[in-house]
Formats: C-alpha cells, structure tokens, sequence
C-alpha cells in the first residue's frame, strides 16, 4: 500500500497544493478581503454618519426647544401687552364716558334751572293777570271808593310780602 507513494509524487502534490494556496490567495482571498473591507469601511461610514445626524437631530431639538421657549416667552409679552392695551382703551372709555356723563348733567341742571326761571316767571306774569283781572272785578263791583282804596293797599303789602320771598 506505501509501495506506490514516492517521494516525486508528494513533493509535486504539496508543490500543487501551495500553488494552489498561492493562487486561491491571489484570486481568491485578496478580492473577498478588499469587498469585506470596502463592506467595512461602507458601514464605518454609514454609522458615522448616522452618528452625525443623531447629533444633528440633537442640536436640531435643542434649537427646536429654545425657540419654542422663545415664543413662549414672546407670547407671554404679546398678551401681557394686549391686556396692558385693553385696561388703557377700557380706562380711557370709561374716562370719556364720564365726562360726557358729567357735560349732560351739567347741561342738564342748567337747562332745569333756565325751565324753573322760565316757569316762575311765566307763573308770576299769570299770578299778576289773574291779581289784575281780580281787582277790576272788584272794582267794578264795589262803588264805594275807602272800600277799593283799603283793599287795594292790602293787595299790594300781601303782593310785596309774597315777592320778597
């Protein structure tokens, strides 16, 4: 069974099986390592730039946080300005309002008191017609003339009191 081994054989085989080795090495294992490392280097890439865009996220956020506590902040001013506007327009239409409140009142009283001198004059002109109209009745009636004088003078001391008053 050994008989047929010679040793030209084996060293052809083991110089055949490291040409071979040599050759897989070559066409074989060198471009299966270069697309391993080029798969590699793809993926070292695409984690960094994963990692850069989760950082970016990150600072895209932050940026997103403090420019919504901006406009919080700005809202905040923006009512606190409307309201501040509402209280003055509400102080000055009130303001307003009682101004024009306080010029009819006083137009008011004025009015009442020109209408009280008005009817106490027209009322005092009736009061003098009537007196009038009463003494010519009187005198008309009554001949006698001590009778007319006496009551005349009453008339007119009752007339001076009462105009005095």
């Amino acid at each position: 069974m050994f008989e047929s081994i010679n040793a030209p054989n084996i060293i052809f085989t083991v110089i055949n099986i490291l040409i071979l080795l040599i050759a897989m090495k070559f066409f074989l294992f060198k471009p299966i390592h270069k697309v391993i490392a080029k798969r590699q280097q793809l993926i070292n890439d695409s984690v960094a730039e994963a990692e850069a865009m989760k950082a970016s996220v990150a600072e895209m956020e932050r940026e997103h946080r403090e420019s919504l506590a901006g406009v919080e902040e700005e809202k905040a001013a923006i009512i606190k300005s409307a309201r501040d506007h509402a209280v003055h327009e509400r102080d000055k239409i009130i303001e307003e309002a009682q101004e024009k409140a306080q010029a009819i009142l006083n137009e008011a009283k004025s009015e009442a008191g020109l209408r009280k001198k008005e009817i106490l004059n027209q009322t005092q002109s009736e009061i003098s017609e009537i007196v009038v109209t009463a003494v010519e009745k009187l005198m008309l009636q009554k001949q006698a003339v001590g009778a007319d004088d006496a009551l005349y003078d009453e008339f007119l001391t009752k007339a001076g009191d009462d105009h005095d008053n």
